[in-house]
């Protein structure tokens, strides 16, 4: 399976201590953010899944971080992510 992360999702990766926005459902901070990225992403690498970073999510997230190298870094180490040239459909 091929999964794809956003920039949402890979801003709360790269800064665990990055509070998320509410859940829309109850107006409540959502809990254990963090663990449940890690827990997400362990499942789909033990599963032998990969994960798609798009290019125009990285740029986006790139131009927010506070350690542009830790971010690199922290993405390269992973074998589970690819970054990949995905182009969105309404482009064209």
């Amino acid at each position: 399976m091929i999964i794809a992360f956003d920039s949402s999702f890979l801003s709360l990766m790269l800064n665990p201590g990055t509070r998320p926005c509410p859940n829309p459902s109850t107006g409540k901070p959502v809990d254990y953010c963090a663990e449940r990225i890690e827990a997400l992403i362990d499942t789909h690498s033990k599963n032998g899944n990969d994960i798609i970073i798009p290019t125009p999510c990285l740029a986006e997230l790139l131009c927010a971080v506070p350690d542009l190298k830790k971010a690199i870094d922290e993405i390269n180490k992973s074998a589970v992510f690819t970054v990949a040239s995905i182009r969105c459909a309404l482009c064209y």
